[in-house]
This record gives structure tokens, C-alpha cells and sequence, in this order.
């Protein structure tokens, strides 16, 4: 048999063999994941998928929100602890799904229409295990090699090119051309070291240039969407349309970057890419695509993050034993909630309540469960309004725009002291209830940073301002005073406890009415503090 033939025939075995072991671990990959997924659902993301910089979508869109939302502000975003809500919410497959979740959580609707239509197709991939397997599977590549830095390379301006970005092509022709001409022996050899240096020195310029900007991920995106495309996508609401409608978009991206996915795992091809400039040449192609479809890609990956934040929100609420639909136009006087639970206690005790006034004043001793419950309320008014999902048995408020000022500290930085943060805190509330939306206003402990009688007045001065707007009002306080000072304007409600051989019994049961106790003085008691302390802080009393 003639040489060449027999390479031609070692050459389609090798191509054979290798496209079958490229096939064989595909479909192991895919039976690797897909049993991830399933195993994982409602419980948590697939394994080493919790992966950082979530906040990098947020922070370069500055200051834009979604159409019909309003933004939580940080102390409220800190007040309700809901870091730790997106975490335990977090169950994305890709890095955009979890940035775009962030942003979501931040960012509650104000219009019920779009909240049914989120849920129609989170209750979707609930139903649908088919779907949102399928789903999970094509999101799978966005959760690695740096598809976190997409919103960069997105929305922020990209360096220029350089002039080695501007030669590339010419260089890359040249590079062509002399290993045509040493093949065919017309050129010398020593000709592709000299290339392969010159291409070498441009090629580690143009990386240096680019640090960080992930090129290749854009075409991983579009790998993406053209996946998901070819899934039931109407089935996944406007996001699923938007990948739908530029598909044939995300298959060019596809073809004029795919190159720089090819990867032989021995790190050979590598060497191809620096020869040929193959890196330097996409970069320039990234450049023209996003000068033409930068908006585009925006929303692209806005979409995509949508639908694996959807995905994780499923996944979550399958996970929830409780959970109800939100009624937002119930009228003033039906505004309840029954077994409302805060989600990140593993044994909560359910919340039952009703609205009389709007403005709610909570009494009761030190950790009978007032701050709990507030941000009980204010976590599930975030989530009624991001998901059309609360954690209750039942739940009828208004759309509200949530404002806080539960945890203030001093301020060591800017050299505010404690009182000074709280007033500033507050501030905040005072100025929001002078706007015409309706707000759910959350304060714990007002004004605790200063004297009990400028507290009580100083207290008593705002409450009875914010009692003037269409505002639901909640308090925490431990100033019966303020109960009897403001008993025309507030309801009152109270926790309490009992004092046993074991020390204090709380049940967290909101009751009616005002506290009628206090157990400072038994906490000093059960701490260990010397007879004579207590017993002189009890005559005092008297």
C-alpha cells in the first residue's frame, strides 16, 4: 500500500475514533448533569455552582431598573437580610442567572400583571420536570470560565484594539501564506519560527490589553441561546421569546467565534491560535459585533440570566412547605395575612394578623420576637412583589415600596455615632412618607440611641407624621408611652413570654393589644448577676 494512503487511512481512523470518544463523553456529560439537576431540585444549585460575583450585573447598570419596578435601597437591601435570602434563593445553573436573580431581588414590581406573568412561568418549570431539565442542561456552560464578567465586557466601554488588533488580519494572512510556502517547500523553515515569534509577542499585547474581558464567553452565550432556542421557549414567557426572536443572531456569533472554543485538552491547539492570531482576530470581530448589537446582546443576557433566575425561583418554592398567591386589591379593611413565616428560620412560628388602621404599633419584651416579625413581613412583601409568591398561608396587601430602619451602628468612618445614623435612618422614612406612592414603612426601636424623654418626643413627633399617608406603618417599640400617646392613630400589638424554672418561655404568637410586662429585669437574673444588683434594680421599680 502506498505511504499516503496509508496515512489518509490513519487519518480517518484517528478522526473516527476521536469523534466517537468526543461522543461518548458528551452523552457522559449529559447523563452526569442531568442527574445533578434532578437530584438538586428544590433543594439547592447543582454542585459547585455557587460561584461569586453576582453583583457585577447590578453594579454596571448603575442606576437603571426594569420597567414598573422601584429599587430597595441599601439599608433596607441590609435591614431585611436579604443577602441571605438570595443566597438560600440562589438555586441558578449559570453565573447570569444568579446576577440577574440579584438584581431581580432588588428591584420588586409594582404591576400585578407582569408579577402573574413571571409566575405563570416559574409555576411552568415547577410543573414541566422535562423543561426544566432541558432548561438546565443548555444554561450549563455559563457556570464556569468566567461567564460572571459578561455584563463587563457588555456594558462597559472595551479598550481599544491597539495596532496589533489593526494588523492581525494582515499578519494572519501572512501567517497562511508562509506555511503554505514551507509545505510546499518554496519558503524556508526557519521563516515559521520568526512568524510564530512576531505572532506570539502580538498575540500576549493584545491579552494584556484585554485582561479580564471574557472574548470567548460571548460565544458561549450564543451556544446558549441558540440551545435554548431550540427548546419550548414560548412556554418561558417574554424572555423565552427575546431568545427565540434572535436565535439566528446567536447562530452567527456562534460560527464567527466558535474557534475559540476549540480545545484538544493538551493545550496544542493553543499553540494554532497564537500562530494564527486567532484570539487577536475575535477580539476585533467582539468589537465590531458589539459596535452593531450591543444592545442586543444586553438583553440577550438579561433574558438568559431571566429564565435560570425563574428556574431557581421553581426550584425554591418546590422546596417551600408553604407558600400562597399574593392578593394585592383586597379592600383596606381585608388586609391580613395568615401563617406568614420568615424564610430563613428552619422552625418557624407562623404570623396571623389583620389590618384595622395601617399603622401598627409592637410591644413587647426583649426577644419575644418584634424584629423577627418585622422582617418577616418585610421579606415576604419583597418576595410577593419579585416572585407573586409569599410565604403564608394566605396574604392580602397592597403593591407597596418597601423602606426600613431596623439595624444602625455607629460609624466609625465617617465618624457618625450611633444616635446620628439612627436620625439620618429615619430621615429616610419621613422623606418617603411625603410621596403620593404607598409605602411599607418598618422601624424597630426609634430613636433608641438617645434619652428616654427626648426619645418618647422625639418618637412621638414622627409617628404621628407618617400616620398621615395611605402608608402601612410598622413599629417596634418598647415605650409604652408611645402605645397610649399615639392609641388614636396606631393599633397596638404585643409577643410575651413566660417565666419558668427553665428562665423565660417565648412562643412568638403576635397578640392583640399592648405588652403589659417586661423582662429585663429577669434576663439580669437568669445571666448570672450578683442578688443585690437585681434586687435593688426590683425596689427601684417600686
Amino acid at each position: 500500500m502506498e505511504p499516503w494512503l496509508v496515512g489518509v487511512v490513519v487519518g480517518i481512523v484517528v478522526v473516527v475514533v476521536g469523534g466517537l470518544g468526543m461522543a461518548f463523553a458528551a452523552r457522559r456529560r449529559r447523563a452526569v448533569r442531568t442527574r445533578e439537576l434532578v437530584t438538586v431540585w428544590g433543594s439547592g444549585p447543582p454542585a459547585g455552582r455557587r460561584h461569586g460575583g453576582w453583583k457585577v450585573l447590578m453594579e454596571v447598570r448603575g442606576q437603571e431598573t426594569a420597567d414598573g419596578a422601584y429599587r430597595l435601597d441599601r439599608q433596607t437591601w441590609s435591614d431585611l437580610d436579604l443577602d441571605a435570602v438570595f443566597s438560600r434563593m440562589g438555586h441558578c445553573v449559570s453565573k447570569p442567572g444568579s446576577q440577574v436573580l440579584y438584581v431581580m431581588l432588588h428591584e420588586p414590581l409594582l404591576d400585578e400583571q407582569r408579577l402573574r406573568q413571571r409566575w405563570a412561568v416559574i409555576d411552568e418549570l415547577r410543573r414541566d420536570a422535562g423543561l426544566r431539565t432541558e432548561v438546565g442542561l443548555a444554561l450549563w456552560p455559563l457556570g464556569s470560565g468566567g461567564s460572571e464578567a459578561l455584563a463587563e465586557l457588555l456594558w462597559r466601554p472595551l479598550p481599544d484594539r491597539g495596532p496589533e488588533g489593526r494588523a492581525a488580519p494582515l499578519l494572519a494572512l501572512a501567517a497562511v501564506a508562509v506555511t503554505g510556502g514551507v509545505v510546499l517547500g518554496q519558503l524556508p523553515a526557519v521563516m515559521l519560527l520568526g512568524v510564530f515569534v512576531l505572532n506570539t509577542v502580538l498575540h500576549f499585547l493584545n491579552r494584556r490589553r484585554t485582561e479580564g474581558l471574557p472574548v470567548d464567553r460571548l460565544a458561549v452565550l450564543a451556544g446558549v441561546i441558540a440551545r435554548l432556542a431550540d427548546l419550548e421557549v414560548d412556554r418561558l414567557g417574554s424572555a423565552g421569546l427575546a431568545v427565540k426572536e434572535n436565535a439566528v443572531l446567536a447562530r452567527r456569533i456562534q460560527r464567527r467565534l466558535g474557534p475559540l472554543l476549540v480545545d484538544d485538552g493538551l493545550g496544542l491547539v493553543q499553540y494554532l491560535k497564537i500562530f494564527f492570531l486567532v484570539e487577536v482576530m475575535a477580539y476585533g470581530a467582539v468589537v465590531r459585533l458589539l459596535e452593531s448589537f450591543r444592545q442586543r446582546f444586553q438583553s440577550l443576557l438579561l433574558a438568559v440570566g431571566e429564565v435560570d433566575a425563574l428556574r431557581a425561583m421553581a426550584s425554591y418554592f418546590d422546596g417551600c412547605p408553604v407558600h400562597c398567591e399574593p392578593e394585592h386589591r383586597a379592600p383596606r379593611a381585608a388586609w391580613e395575612v395568615r401563617g406568614l413565616v420568615h424564610p430563613l428560620l428552619e422552625d418557624p412560628v407562623p404570623y396571623d394578623f389583620a389590618m384595622g388602621r395601617g399603622k401598627v404599633l409592637v410591644t413587647g419584651s426583649n426577644m419575644s420576637g418584634k424584629t423577627t416579625f418585622l422582617k418577616a413581613l418585610g421579606v415576604n412583601a419583597v418576595l410577593a412583589q419579585v416572585c407573586h409568591r409569599a410565604l403564608a398561608a394566605s396574604y392580602a396587601l397592597p403593591l407597596l415600596r418597601a423602606v426600613t430602619s431596623i439595624g444602625r451602628a455607629d460609624n466609625l468612618v465617617e465618624g457618625k455615632s450611633y444616635y446620628m445614623a439612627e436620625v439620618e435612618s429615619v430621615e429616610r422614612i419621613v422623606r418617603a412618607a411625603d410621596q403620593s406612592e404607598p409605602h411599607l414603612m418598618l422601624l424597630d426601636e426609634i430613636f433608641r440611641g438617645t434619652n428616654t424623654v427626648e426619645r418618647i418626643a422625639a418618637g412621638f413627633g414622627v409617628l404621628s407624621y407618617l400616620a398621615r399617608g395611605r402608608h402601612l406603618v410598622f413599629v417596634a417599640t418598647h415605650d409604652g408611652e408611645l402605645v397610649e400617646l399615639l392609641e388614636e392613630r396606631y393599633d397596638a400589638c404585643h409577643f410575651s413570654e413566660t417565666v419558668g424554672e427553665d428562665g423565660l418561655c417565648f412562643d412568638y404568637t403576635i397578640r392583640p393589644g399592648p405588652s403589659t410586662r417586661s423582662n429585663a429585669l429577669a434576663l439580669l437574673e437568669l445571666a448570672g448577676f450578683p442578688s443585690e444588683v437585681t434586687r435593688r434594680a426590683a425596689e427601684h421599680l417600686r
